[in-house]
């Protein structure tokens, strides 16, 4: 896979947004790379500025309405460049971009990864993302017993009075 060679990206949505359109944006165009480069960048952006919003993968899962699409993955996106690597490939998807409260505008452009993918191990990426998000749930459980038992403690100090 070569992701430094520009013939291997095709420009699939370019655009200056403001306002209103800054939240919950939805690109028209639908997607099937597995690969994708996101570009952000406003105009008033300050030097303590990072992130540069979310990028949502949608899924058209015909389950509630017919034409619901729900979202499959979301990441964080810096400003600047991105490449986002799905962890499970799609035939077909749409992208939905959220950018931070504070931005006046955004210019958001959106690359498609047309070069080889074949030595990408996608089934090894699927499968460590399950095993991490089993391992986040572990410590989410973990904790929750932690925070119950501290209660418990603090409850039986003020019960014996120490």
């Amino acid at each position: 896979m070569d992701l430094s060679s520009p013939t291997n990206w095709n420009l699939i949505y370019e655009q200056t947004l403001s306002g209103s359109s800054l939240n919950n944006f939805l690109i028209p165009e639908s997607f099937s790379s597995g690969i994708i480069g996101v570009y952000i960048s406003t105009s008033t952006s300050k030097p303590t500025w990072h992130t540069g919003g979310y990028i949502n993968q949608l899924v058209q899962t015909n389950l509630i309405d017919g034409s619901s699409d729900w979202n499959s993955f979301s990441q964080r996106l810096s400003l600047g460049g991105n490449i986002v690597i799905f962890p499970v490939p799609f035939a077909t998807y749409k992208l939905q971009f959220s950018f931070p409260v504070w931005f006046k505008n955004a210019f958001v452009s959106v690359w498609a990864y047309t070069g080889t993918t074949s030595d990408l191990p996608t089934s090894e990426i699927a499968t460590v993302v399950s095993e991490v998000a089993g391992i986040i749930s572990d410590v989410a459980t973990i904790a929750e017993k932690l925070n119950d038992l501290i209660a418990i403690v603090n409850a039986i100090r003020v019960i014996v009075g120490g």
